[in-house]
């Protein structure tokens, strides 16, 4: 939801309390197994999914991270 609503992975790893090291990490593994090849790309495949677009409007802190979109 970070990432959607525009933070850059910086301020991710300050919001999440982990490091830049570790959100670029976790990036480029969403963006392999996506093949999303830039963000806006890559947020445009999560506010396709009905449970991301769904719980948009929730703080990050709310929203249940065990939601699957369940599309390939």
């Amino acid at each position: 939801m970070l990432l959607a609503s525009g933070d850059k992975p910086a301020a991710i790893a300050t919001a999440l309390g982990v490091s830049a090291t570790t959100v670029a990490f976790h990036l480029r593994n969403i963006f392999e197994k996506t093949g999303a090849d830039r963000q806006a790309t890559l947020v445009g495949i999560l506010f396709a999914c009905p449970a991301i677009s769904e719980a948009s409007s929730l703080p990050v802190a709310e929203v249940n991270r065990t939601d699957r979109c369940g599309t390939e």
